[in-house]
């Protein structure tokens, strides 16, 4: 396999003329450690006010850690899950996430609420869908390409084509 281009992955906020040197340094911080790339091998490299990585790290201390304790506090918002029951199989309790991110009105910043909230309004529970599909997109792009997994991919690409049927009905 040859590597022939850096390009930035669907979701992830860098520019994408930033997508060729950020590869390129990572294959050469890889190669610099024997083929492996840890996250600390990055950031000691990006250290470097002349490398390609620097401006992609925040190296004023507090506010790094400030941002820090934020990704923290919203990994413990997505780590939790509640098992829930529905009336009509009680036999049946199943694990869903207990917080999700959403965007309560136009001028409200996103925001978590738990499950039992975002699934009693309409609004919300079509962004918590809408995110699900997503997702899973991201997954067939990812790994839609084995045919051990087509099949996964298949039934993604018709999920979201009935969605987008019903959804132009609807209006």
């Amino acid at each position: 396999m040859k590597i022939t281009q850096f390009t930035v992955r669907p979701g992830f906020r860098l520019r994408k003329d930033d997508a060729e040197p950020i590869g390129h340094e990572l294959l050469r911080i890889e190669a610099d450690h024997g083929g492996r790339l840890l996250p600390g091998h990055v950031v000691e490299a990006a250290a470097a006010p002349s490398s390609p990585l620097h401006g992609h790290f925040e190296w004023d201390d507090t506010e790094a850690a400030h941002k820090y304790r934020l990704t923290q506090a919203n990994y413990l918002c997505r780590a939790v899950q509640v098992v829930i029951t529905d009336s009509s199989r009680p036999q049946e309790p199943i694990e869903v996430r207990a917080f999700f991110n959403v965007t309560a009105g136009e001028d409200e910043p996103p925001s978590y609420v738990n499950v039992r909230y975002a699934m009693s309004r309409a609004e919300l529970r079509q962004q918590v869908i809408d995110e699900a599909l997503a997702q899973a997109e991201a997954w067939r792009e990812r790994y839609g390409r084995y045919k051990e997994l087509a099949e996964i991919g298949k039934a993604i690409t018709l999920t979201k084509r009935r969605r987008r049927e019903a959804k132009a009905q609807a209006v």
